[in-house]
């Protein structure tokens, strides 16, 4: 045998695991998305959370947000009035020849 004939029959034995490996990995996905969907449900009916599964399947927790600017622009804007006395401050520079 020369080595072009092992490669082609290393080929073909690679894909055939690729092959049985594939209808596995097919099994494997319906698996986790039967489970996905039902720890889903399990939270919606006021189930507790489970860390390890949230981060696994990616959900994040809903914690409080803070107000956005749109919700801070109906309410009232404080802003700082200059004193009556005051006088604008004057700066020194000094000049440069």
């Amino acid at each position: 045998m020369s080595k072009k004939e092992k490669a082609v029959f290393a080929l073909a034995e690679n894909l055939q695991a690729v092959i049985a490996m594939v209808s596995r990995l097919q099994d494997f996905i319906k698996v986790h998305k039967e489970i996905a969907a039902g720890y889903q449900k399990y939270r919606k009916s006021g189930g507790k959370s489970i860390p390890g599964i949230e981060k696994h399947l990616g959900i994040k927790e809903q914690k409080s947000v803070p107000p956005t600017n749109a919700e801070e622009t109906g309410k009232a804007v404080k802003t700082k009035a200059p004193k009556q006395g005051a006088e604008a401050k004057k700066t020194k520079k000094k000049a440069t020849v």
